[in-house]
């Protein structure tokens, strides 16, 4: 549950109520750590589910005419479901957006154990998500250098094109 002022995370104990907007949630101490919210929420917070959903790199047990293995971004829900999204995924790097100087702006981009080891999940305004795509068969004439996240591979070994794709997600109410 939340609003814009705070949130909660809870498990749900027991489910009542007649109609639409007439539900009660219980959250007792059984299954949670209190039975008591932070807040008494008004009609105005949003109760939600809260979902799991693992995303990751792995081989898709595809060979390209090369006979290399085909990498691909693959999601997995909390039930154990596993689905491949796309293919020619060669790797992802995730880099928050830390705002040192307090004008709600980042400053750095810090890996996650970085963020955590200085205590600034408090001070994290935004998300960098960098993508290296490849063409999945080989298309250059010769090994093609690449720059990933700001590491140049000479020699990669094949002849695939690649690409780095950046998606910038700003945090709401941080900036």
């Amino acid at each position: 549950i939340g609003d814009c002022q705070a949130a909660d995370v809870f498990q749900a104990t027991s489910v009542g109520g007649g109609g639409a907007s007439d539900y009660t949630i219980g959250h007792s101490a059984a299954g949670n750590t209190s039975a008591n919210l932070s807040k008494l929420y008004q009609t105005d917070a949003l109760v939600t589910r809260v979902e799991l959903t693992a995303f990751y790199i792995k081989d898709s047990q595809r060979l390209n005419r090369a006979g290399d293995p085909i990498l691909s971004l693959f999601r997995q829900e909390l039930n154990g479901t596993e689905r491949e999204l796309i293919e020619g995924i060669e790797n992802i790097q995730v880099t928050y957006g830390v705002d040192t100087t307090s004008d709600g702006n980042a400053d750095t981009y810090r890996g996650a154990s970085s963020v955590n080891a200085g205590g600034e999940w408090g001070n994290v305004v935004s998300v960098n998500i960098a993508s290296l795509l490849n063409s999945i068969e080989n298309v250059n004439e010769n090994e093609t250098a690449y720059t990933f996240n700001g590491t140049t591979v000479s020699t990669p070994g094949d002849k695939l094109s690649r690409r780095q794709w950046n998606i910038f997600i700003s945090l709401r109410n941080r900036n």
